[in-house]
């Protein structure tokens, strides 16, 4: 959330519970809405605002309520619970398929280890909260590889879901595309105007 924008809803949340506070007080009262919010885009930190202060009902409960409100709308904003499992699963059937390849040579051609950077790749595409609720790509992989289908539903699942009810605000970003930079390419030669011609 940019500074401006927490501003602006700090002042109205002041004027709205009509509280009277110092330079101090509401330079600390900024400070501790920027460590907990800061990462919230505006789009998002706005509407849960206003539905933050339409049910909270003490001043000092504030924070927590625009957290949970924020937590809601960015919770919307991706799969359901179901889908996130499935499309987990998925991942790790596709990783596991990486691992296997990789331990019978690769495929012709391929330079060596391209199938675990493969694995790599998949597991970077999963949200922050499930990459950190598997632990790497290994792991993710013999979860699927030691349980049966039945196993994982009925005891792996439940965990999963508890992990998606408890994650922290920051855990709910999809994860960013990272430009990938090419290795021993030369950068291209660069004309201008001091340069010289033969």
């Amino acid at each position: 959330m940019t500074i401006e924008k927490l501003k602006e809803l700090l002042q109205i949340r002041v004027d709205y519970f009509e509280q009277h506070l110092t330079d101090e007080a509401m330079t600390a009262q900024l400070k501790a809405y920027t460590a907990n919010l800061g990462t919230v885009p505006d789009e998002v930190a706005e509407p849960a605002f206003w539905a933050a202060i339409g049910k909270c009902r003490y001043p000092k409960q504030f924070l927590v309520d625009w957290q949970d409100a924020v937590r809601e709308i960015m919770r919307k904003r991706l799969p359901s619970d179901a889908a996130l499992w499935s499309e987990t699963m998925d991942a790790a059937h596709r990783i596991s398929d990486c691992y296997a390849v990789h331990a019978n040579g690769g495929y012709a051609g391929e330079a060596k280890g391209e199938r675990l950077e493969a694995a790599r790749q998949i597991f970077d595409g999963l949200p922050a909260m499930v990459q950190r609720w598997a632990g790497s790509p290994r792991e993710l992989c013999d979860l699927v590889n030691h349980n049966t289908k039945s196993e994982l539903n009925k005891f792996t699942r439940p965990g999963f879901n508890r992990m998606l009810a408890n994650a922290s605000l920051q855990e709910f970003r999809q994860p960013e595309a990272v430009p990938q930079l090419k290795q021993n390419i030369a950068p291209a030669a660069q004309i201008g105007p001091g340069s010289k011609t033969a």
